[in-house]
């Protein structure tokens, strides 16, 4: 007898939202692909074909709510170097506007705006609305410093 498949890892963002706003829906539904179904996706049928079905899947969610929080990949999988760009694609495909959030944990505070920029770069290259951007994890001596460089960073022109 074959071995089970795998179960699918549950996702904790996904459960800390359907637990905290006490939301009528399974986990296994509030997300749609992994890391290893993407790239089986992408193998067979290209990226266009992993983007039409994040958008199917979206759309199907979205029909039962009035709102749906979308999250990215969180630039830990196999290719975090084009996941940002792959991110504003889709976000520009559900016509959805962006809350980036650049992480400056063991960032020095002087790399800070350059990600900020880069951030906000590529957004706009997609046509994508940014609402604000988050820098989260800035060491505790570096707040002032980080928020008035970032602040700098995101309005300069590109």
């Amino acid at each position: 007898m074959p071995d089970p498949a795998p179960a699918r890892p549950v996702d904790p963002l996904a459960e800390l939202l359907i637990d905290r706003f006490h939301l009528d829906q399974a986990p296994d539904d509030a997300c749609s692909l992994t890391y290893s179904e993407v790239a089986a996706l992408a193998s067979t049928g290209g990226l266009e074909q992993v983007i039409g079905r994040l958008v199917d899947d979206y759309a199907k969610l979205a029909a039962g709510y009035d709102l749906v929080i979308i999250v990215g990949s969180d630039f830990t999988g196999p290719t975090p170097g084009t996941e940002l760009e792959f991110n504003a694609e889709l976000a520009a495909n559900f016509g959805a506007p962006a809350l980036p959030v650049v992480g400056a944990a063991g960032m020095p505070s002087t790399r800070v705006p350059a990600a900020v920029a880069e951030t906000a770069r590529v957004l706009a290259s997609q046509g994508c609305a940014v609402v604000a951007t988050v820098v989260s994890r800035v060491a505790p001596g570096q707040v002032e410093q980080v928020r008035a460089t970032a602040i700098q960073a995101q309005t300069l022109p590109r």
